[in-house]
């Protein structure tokens, strides 16, 4: 009796990332590749942490305020980006998504190309929703 209780609170939790009642990770993950692509500044502010540590494959590390910044513009821009091979792993209020990056940019300064990526992204899930903390890319073989 107790244990299902306990099982009840949790499900119950507005807090428990995986209660059904927030938005889910994939579906955080969705609205953030649409933001990417759109440049959408104020819902990428939503989408990020402040303390938000964004790696690039070629090595460029930036902050919240860099990585907005370049996409707005347009040093950074995402023409399309398509998702696939995507591993969610959690752990409390923590998700660990992996996946492929295959994308058209057109970035300042530099012509049209493609690019394939393989992406670590960590989520913590606070205040209700998910928040970008860190990402990192890796350049793959294709």
């Amino acid at each position: 009796m107790i244990v299902l209780a306990v099982v009840g609170l949790i499900a119950c939790n507005p807090d428990n990332p995986d209660s059904g009642q927030e938005p889910s990770i994939a579906g955080t993950i969705e609205a953030f590749k649409k933001a990417l692509v759109e440049a959408d500044a104020e819902a990428l502010d939503q989408l990020t942490a402040a303390s938000l540590t964004y790696g690039h494959s070629s090595g460029l590390i930036e902050n919240k305020e860099e990585f907005i910044s370049a996409l707005v513009d347009g040093t950074s821009n995402f023409l399309d980006i398509r998702l696939s091979d995507q591993q969610v792993t959690t752990s409390g209020d923590i998700a660990i998504v992996r996946h492929q990056l295959d994308a058209e940019t057109e970035d300042a300064g530099k012509p049209r190309a493609t690019i394939r990526l393989h992406v670590l992204t960590v989520w913590q899930h606070a205040g209700g929703q998910w928040k970008l903390l860190a990402r990192q890319a890796v350049k793959t073989d294709r």
